[in-house]
C-alpha cells in the first residue's frame, strides 16, 4: 500500500481528489472535467512526471527507440496506451468511489509508451487518440497499436 505522506509524485492525492469529487458533487461537465484531470494527473504520477525519457515510460515504438539510440529526443511523446478517456470511463462507473479503488484501476489500465510525433498523428488520423478500436474486447490493452501496426518494445530497465 502507498504511504499516503510519502507519496511524493501525488498519485493518492490526485486519487483522493477524484474521489471526493465523485462522492460529494453533482455529476455535470465542470466537476466531471476536474475528475478526468485528476485521473491524468494519477496515471502520470505513477512513472514519475519529472523523470526523463525512457525512464518515466513502459514502452517505446520502434521508431522512437530508433530515434533514442541516435540521442535524439525531440519530437517524440509520451502516450497513454490505454487513452485516460477509458480509464476514466471505468472510474466513473464504479459503484464505490473510493480511493483505493480509483488507484487500483489507474495502476492496472495505466501504461505509458513513447512514440514519435507522427505515430501519435497516426492515432489521431485514425480516431484512435483517445479511444480504443471499434472491435476492442475491452482487454487487449495494446489493440489501438496493433490496429496501426505499431510495434512496441519494453523500455529497458
Amino acid at each position: 500500500m502507498l504511504n499516503i505522506e510519502k507519496d511524493e509524485n501525488g498519485l493518492v492525492w490526485h486519487c483522493r481528489v477524484a474521489a471526493l469529487l465523485l462522492r460529494e458533487l453533482p455529476s455535470n461537465p465542470h466537476t466531471n472535467h476536474h475528475i478526468r484531470s485528476a485521473i491524468r494527473e494519477a496515471s502520470v504520477a505513477i512513472r514519475g512526471k519529472h523523470q526523463k525519457f525512457p525512464k518515466n515510460v513502459d514502452f517505446y515504438s520502434t521508431a522512437a527507440r530508433d530515434q533514442l539510440t541516435y540521442g535524439d529526443a525531440s519530437g517524440l511523446v509520451r502516450e497513454h496506451v490505454v487513452p485516460v478517456s477509458i480509464i476514466s470511463k471505468k472510474i466513473f462507473e464504479l459503484n464505490n468511489p473510493i480511493e483505493i479503488n480509483i488507484i487500483n484501476i489507474v495502476h492496472e489500465w495505466t501504461i505509458l509508451a513513447l512514440i514519435t510525433h507522427k505515430e501519435h498523428e497516426l492515432l489521431r488520423e485514425n480516431g484512435l487518440y483517445d479511444k480504443m478500436p471499434k472491435n476492442w474486447c475491452g482487454v487487449d490493452k495494446f489493440s489501438r497499436y496493433k490496429e496501426l501496426a505499431i510495434e512496441l518494445f519494453p523500455t529497458p530497465t
